[in-house]
């Protein structure tokens, strides 16, 4: 796998300038995944973001390679960013920060407690990362809103770069604008088919709008969907319009050679029924696709990448489309960090966190 190679950068040289440090493991594998296409009639392909870096993959990395060269341009020795107590956005900053010398703070929320829950806060602390709990929406909305206020401060902000969370911004999202031109490389060299939709989680949906705007851009007919796993007032329609245009605005600010129409809400395609009782709830369809997903040989969780195979499941056993290709983009790490978590006592995490594991077998 090449480590520097990014097509993005081929179609628009002058994005060259935009901030980034190579260092996920790219092109990720696609291959056809026999047991799922089994599940109905149309051939089911896996994009395998899971592989993007051997200490810790999924989405989050192609997002990072700008995220974290963005802070390391201006000079900042401190990431602050957020997400649940489980998050694997907050997880994948802490480990990759550390790697380039940035301390890290994640400022978390709550959700329902699973040992993936508990194994995310081992390896939190596990990444050298500050951790500070968040006891309410409120209180997040303020403490992210006061990190934000000192990044602005003059000499002392400089220092600090606060990401947002899930890395879902115009800057992060191009990590997955450059996805999209790496898939058309892998189809332009015979590796897969077109596919006619891509399913994709849509949490804070940077991944999703970074898709679009890369296949926007090369006119494919591809159409791609998100499945809905957090709150609508999080995953909407117009969000995710919105971060598109302004992570195509960003591209034209490098590159005026870049044509882009902008994108309507109507356009985005964004699926509801699947996120359950709310963010982290573990619905009997997520739980049912991640065993189906053991046995297709995929790792899967319950938040984001089971509910997104659920819908993908239902679209093909109902034929939705035809006997034609479709694709599973895996935005999930396939790397086995257990016996890592394993080396952390629970002790070793700030007492806010102890409740987690006080029912723990």
């Amino acid at each position: 796998m090449s480590t520097d190679h990014r097509p993005l950068f081929d179609a628009y040289p002058s994005l060259a300038e935009l901030p980034h440090r190579p260092f996920a493991a790219l092109p990720t594998p696609v291959q056809r995944n026999a047991f799922l296409s089994d599940r109905g009639g149309a051939e089911v392909w896996v994009k395998r973001d899971g592989l993007s870096h051997d200490l810790y993959g999924g989405n989050k990395v192609r997002k990072l390679e700008f995220l974290l060269a963005g802070a390391l341009k201006r000079g900042s020795k401190r990431v602050v960013t957020t997400g649940a107590i489980g998050s694997n956005h907050a997880l994948a900053t802490a480990l990759f920060a550390r790697e380039f010398g940035l301390a890290c703070r994640l400022v978390l929320f709550n959700q329902p407690v699973t040992e993936h829950v508990r194994m995310s806060l081992r390896l939190f602390h596990y990444a050298g990362a500050e951790l500070e709990l968040a006891p309410s929406y409120p209180q997040l909305v303020w403490r992210m809103g006061r990190y934000e206020a000192m990044a602005r401060l003059p000499m002392v902000g400089q220092r600090l770069t606060v990401i947002p969370g899930g890395g879902s911004s115009p800057l992060g999202a191009l990590g997955y604008v450059n996805a999209a031109f790496e898939l058309a490389e892998q189809v332009r060299d015979g590796l897969c088919p077109i596919p006619k939709a891509i399913y994709v989680p849509a949490g804070t949906c940077g991944t999703l709008a970074g898709l679009i705007v890369g296949f926007r851009l090369m006119d494919w007919p591809t159409q791609v969907i998100g499945v809905r796993v957090v709150p609508s007032f999080l995953a909407n329609p117009t969000a995710i319009a919105q971060l598109a245009n302004k992570t195509a605005a960003l591209m034209q600010a490098f590159g005026h050679d870049v044509d882009w129409q902008r994108l309507d809400a109507a356009a985005v395609t964004l699926l509801d029924g699947y996120i359950g009782d709310g963010y982290g709830d573990v619905t009997t369809a997520s739980a049912e696709a991640v065993e189906l997903g053991q046995k297709a040989g995929l790792r899967l969780e319950t938040t984001y990448t089971g509910k997104t195979v659920a819908a993908l499941l239902d679209a093909v056993r109902d034929g939705r489309h035809g006997t034609e290709p479709v694709l599973y983009w895996n935005t999930y790490n396939e790397q086995n960090l257990s016996p890592l978590a394993e080396r952390v006592p629970v002790d070793a995490l700030p007492s806010a966190f102890h409740r987690y594991f006080e029912d723990a077998s």
